[in-house]
């Protein structure tokens, strides 16, 4: 089952520019990996609101364990 990961990278930066230069050079044509462009437009308010979803479940899952890791308490 493919597995697809958004990264929002501001393009005007110096950090963006070498980020994307990066992620061309390692990934272009590699079998299994499909690198491709998309703006904000493409994605749904639907979409967006799953994913913001998704990932604050998973924030409270990794900060409770690495927590529990280190033995801290809040």
């Amino acid at each position: 089952m493919p597995v697809t990961i958004k990264i929002e990278v501001n393009q005007k930066t110096k950090a963006g520019k070498a980020f994307l230069e990066m992620i061309n050079a390692v990934y272009k044509n590699q079998p299994g990996i499909k690198v491709f462009n998309t703006d904000d437009s493409e994605c749904s308010e639907k979409d967006t609101a799953f994913i913001e979803k998704i990932s604050q479940k998973t924030n409270k899952k990794l900060t409770k364990r690495l927590l529990e890791e280190r033995n801290i308490s809040l």
